[in-house]
């Protein structure tokens, strides 16, 4: 394998694709992710991409294009519209011209696919935005994780890496210690080839019926509930093993010098340096390449604060706060403290201020913690206009969600468990940043389960 300032480069094989026929792929599985509630229509569209991918392509040496722009506007056009039927982007702020390095909060995948899109169109689409991606983005698999079993499964194989290279995606590895098997497997795979698996990993993690298959057998049928089972690098067996062990440190900074040859030829770079979703509502401490990325950059540097007004009908609203980031030793506590205060934000937060759940109860206390907010805290501008009403419209749908029973779970979000801990969570983290010295800030050093007592008192006092 090399490594070089624009790729680490597969010495046995590349791909390049053609922008028709990536168009075409991308364009059908985003209209069978927009038709998954049809199974017959959206299933079968996707299916098509998959039958597609069972013949990999043909090798080319040539280079990868890194901004398609004709692959670039139909991808921008497919995602705003399905941004359009299923959020809400509002973004407050600006966007300075030039280079620049965006840095941004992990909560939904929104904010790693429709947000960058939309700031990108917001900049020009002929001004090339680079946004840093999971290395599992550039794996086999990954989009058919994100499907029924049912179907993914069929689309154990299918590898976007070279559509997403062409639409400005880098991938960054995210987490070196701890893979999956075939993640593990597709690393081995690009520099040694379609080894047996018995020789590539410890014979006790792989069935007997398997062993004497190739690496390529993960990304089967047969495969599928296999390649799943996550383990560290003990793992893998010597040589693999050992070399994995050498060299996740040069591919980490070759994958950084990727983005900082962008950012010093002037492309927008957009990243996310948590890394990963934040499960409980606080922001994850910000990785080692973020310090890699911007270490001697001369170009501006900004915060993409975002939070989601989810306790509500319909689509989802995104709130963004762009802002200059001086400081970027302290970017974390920055993009902490940008983040707008939402009404599911001060609903949450009510939630568990007090026993008494009624409807005028949990107005009041959410209302007063609205005017005790800093005055430099960042508020949503809908609820900067009409708290009352708006909050009131809030607590209203709250306690019409949880006539079935707590905990509260929000299909969008997955990954949460329950969303009021995550947002009450979320608002104590962004008090806590903006370091004041009000009434807010002193809950903020608490549990959010556990404030009671003082929102009591100081609605009293109210």
């Amino acid at each position: 394998m090399r490594f070089t300032e624009h790729a680490v480069i597969n010495r046995r094989r590349r791909y390049r694709t053609n922008t028709l026929t990536a168009t075409t792929e991308v364009t059908l599985v985003a209209l069978g992710f927009a038709l998954l509630g049809h199974p017959p229509y959206g299933a079968g569209l996707v299916a098509l991409v998959g039958l597609a991918a069972v013949t990999p392509p043909r090798p080319q040496r040539t280079r990868r294009s890194e901004w398609s722009l004709p692959l670039v506007i139909c991808v921008a056009i497919i995602l705003k519209s399905i941004a359009w039927s299923r959020f809400r982007i509002h973004l407050m702020g600006r966007l300075p011209r030039g280079p620049v390095i965006i840095v941004a909060n992990h909560a939904h995948d929104a904010d790693s696919m429709i947000l960058p899109v939309t700031l990108a169109m917001r900049r020009g689409l002929h001004h090339p935005l680079i946004s840093s991606g999971s290395s599992r983005l550039f794996e086999p698999g990954f989009l058919a994780e994100r499907m029924p079993p049912a179907l993914g499964q069929w689309l154990a194989g299918l590898n976007l890496s070279s559509i997403l290279w062409s639409i400005g995606v880098r991938p960054i590895e995210d987490a070196p210690l701890s893979h999956s098997l075939k993640s593990w497997a597709y690393l081995i795979y690009q520099v040694w080839g379609d080894e047996p698996l018995g020789d590539v990993f410890d014979e006790q993690l792989i069935p007997e019926e398997a062993r004497g298959r190739a690496i390529s057998y993960l990304w089967s049928r047969g495969g599928w509930a296999l390649s799943h089972q996550r383990h560290t690098l003990r793992a893998l067996k010597d040589p693999y093993r050992h070399w994995v062990r050498d060299h996740t440190r040069d591919l980490l900074e070759s994958q950084m010098a990727v983005l900082r040859e962008a950012a010093d030829r002037g492309f927008a770079i957009y990243t996310t340096p948590e890394g990963r979703l934040t499960t409980d509502g606080r922001m994850a401490r910000f990785r080692a390449s973020w310090t890699l990325l911007v270490n001697g950059y001369r170009g501006s540097v900004v915060a993409a604060a975002t939070s989601y007004d989810v306790l509500r009908r319909g689509r989802l609203h995104l709130w963004t706060m762009l802002a200059p980031l001086t400081r970027l030793e302290s970017a974390e506590s920055a993009v902490a403290r940008l983040r707008p205060v939402t009404a599911s934000h001060l609903v949450a937060h009510a939630w568990f201020a007090t026993s008494q759940r009624t409807l005028d109860r949990l107005v009041a206390i959410a209302l007063d913690t609205y005017h005790q907010l800093p005055h430099h805290a960042v508020i949503a501008h809908n609820l900067a206009q009409n708290p009352q009403g708006l909050i009131r419209r809030r607590v209203r749908w709250l306690l019409r969600a949880l006539s079935q029973g707590a905990p509260l779970r929000d299909k969008r979000f997955p990954h949460v468990p329950d969303i009021l801990t995550y947002y009450a969570n979320q608002l104590t983290e962004i008090l806590s940043a903006l370091d004041s010295d009000v009434a807010p800030s002193a809950l903020a050093q608490r549990n959010p389960l556990t404030v009671e007592g003082d929102a009591q008192s100081s609605l009293d006092r109210a």
